[in-house]
């Protein structure tokens, strides 16, 4: 097969996806596939020489200011579907185009494309949704969609696409059940799950023996939606209760981050300032970020749903594949991997002092959790293996 990924926002050459990205690609070129990768023109050497990106793209939406906003996103997508259909023109014989960050700047534009009578007809396009079309309640404890102008002009979109859509030569996807529901009720439309796929040969397989102390790791830098502030909290409540010395906690906090009153919380407050707290300060490479798990017992991953009763974050992911149980807030999407895995600790409610419970729970069972995540981590591998993903793909290319 021939496929292109079109990403706009390979533009700098660090974080989590530049390495999906290139990942997915490389995966694909190990089934003879040919993988074609469009990014930002101003994609760094580093994107270009070890991905293969193509610098050709000239917006990003993650970044531009002017790209930002309904008026602005509109001039977005136009520019966007302008460019990309350009490419494809030149070049109309991919088998695939992959779109894996769908946001509202490029649905109008994939809208468009998908009814243009330069359309090529076996070309099929997979929409892949990471950000949703709702808003979590937490008074209600569900998502409730707005009636905003930004949802007015997504439903248009979705009506436009819907003759593709019915045809099979535009895919909408998700990666989380949670995710596929929402869409579903949004756009009444059918949506596939595609499962996120993870190198999981690189990663290192955990023991069933805990560490004494345990160690609980959060990866991924600290951030309000990542419930941080909550975990220092819970981390302080252990310091005041003499509990503190059953746990050994790594945070990964480089920076500080802003609370919703606009204070700024730093990771090294005195109040949680001891020997049983590690705290990396920057980025980790590879090599670094699998030797950190491989001596984690438990990843603790209290985030917010406000914003992950849907979301992906490939940590989850990671730590099952490595056999690690998780600690986790229920009701968010982390609880599919938790699931997938047999296997995990909830925290009950968003609190400290819930936390502190779920930590307390971990604890006591820390060695039966742990055999269970080893166990269970075959079925995480081959859940999110790049053989799925592709086997997926090929049902999808098979199908009338």
């Amino acid at each position: 097969m021939r496929i292109l990924i079109v990403e706009e926002a390979l533009e700098k050459g660090s974080g989590h996806w530049p390495n999906y990205i290139g990942g997915l690609a490389a995966g694909m070129r190990q089934y003879g596939d040919t993988v074609d990768i469009l990014g930002h023109e101003n994609a760094t050497e580093t994107l270009r020489n070890e991905l293969g990106v193509i610098p050709y793209l000239s917006q990003n939406c993650w970044l531009d200011s002017a790209s930002q906003g309904l008026t602005r996103g509109l001039r977005h997508s136009f520019k966007f579907k302008s460019e990309l259909k350009r490419w494809l023109k030149k070049d109309p014989h991919y088998s695939w185009v992959f779109s894996l960050t769908v946001r509202l700047q490029h649905l109008l534009a994939f809208a468009l494309l998908s009814r243009s009578p330069l359309a090529n007809k076996n070309t099929k396009y997979l929409l892949l949704f990471v950000q949703g079309f709702s808003c979590y309640s937490e008074q209600s404890r569900s998502y409730q969609f707005l009636r905003s102008p930004s949802n007015v002009l997504a439903k248009l979109c979705f009506r436009l696409l819907t003759p593709a859509v019915k045809a099979k030569n535009v895919i909408l996807a998700a990666e989380t059940e949670g995710m596929k529901r929402e869409l579903e009720e949004f756009t009444q439309l059918p949506v596939e799950l595609f499962p996120h796929p993870i190198e999981a040969k690189n990663l290192s397989q955990n023991t069933n023996i805990p560490s004494d102390p345990i160690t609980v790791s959060c990866p991924g830098f600290a951030r309000h939606e990542k419930g941080s502030d909550l975990l220092i909290s819970a981390i302080e409540r252990l310091k005041n209760e003499g509990t503190l010395k059953q746990f050994h906690f790594i945070l990964q906090w480089p920076e500080p981050f802003q609370l919703p009153d606009g204070t700024m919380l730093e990771p090294g407050e005195e109040k949680v300032n001891s020997d049983h707290i590690t705290f990396y300060n920057g980025s980790l490479d590879a090599a670094a970020y699998n030797t950190w798990l491989s001596q984690t017992d438990f990843v603790i991953l209290p985030y917010r749903k406000s914003s992950y009763y849907n979301r992906l974050s490939r940590v989850a992911i990671e730590a099952g594949a490595c056999g690690i149980p998780l600690i986790y807030t229920d009701g968010t999407w982390t609880e599919e991997v938790a699931a997938l895995v047999e296997c995990g600790v909830k925290i009950d409610e968003e609190s400290p002092a819930e936390l502190v419970k779920a930590l307390n729970r971990a604890y006591g069972d820390a060695e039966n959790l742990k055999g269970r995540a080893v166990a269970g981590s075959e079925r995480v591998k081959q859940y999110h293996s790049f053989e799925n993903f592709r086997s997926i793909m090929l049902q999808h290319s098979s199908a009338d």
